[in-house]
């Protein structure tokens, strides 16, 4: 895993995966996950990101937005749970 430490990022897009961000800020950035290495960050200060999803990420998000819309709704609102409480 990459380490990132006590990097300053702006108004940019940051390809997350596969890095262990530490001490860093991010002001108005652009958070990329394509959903390979799971990315951590510790210390980190975030100040109105966003994020965005390509490849496997955003398939397994359109993958549970039909779920939901398709009446399992009771299903991906249990995911959401056990991400809430991780």
């Amino acid at each position: 895993m990459q380490q990132v430490i006590g990097q300053v990022f702006g108004k940019e897009q940051v390809a997350v995966d596969g890095k262990a961000f530490e001490g860093c800020t991010f002001n108005n950035t652009r958070l990329l996950y394509k959903g390979t290495e799971v990315p951590t960050f510790s210390n980190c200060t975030f100040k109105d990101v966003s994020l965005e999803f390509e490849g496997a990420a955003e398939s397994t998000l359109q993958f549970l937005g039909g779920l939901y819309e398709s009446g399992f709704e009771r299903a991906v609102e249990t995911i959401f749970k056990q991400i809430r409480q991780a």
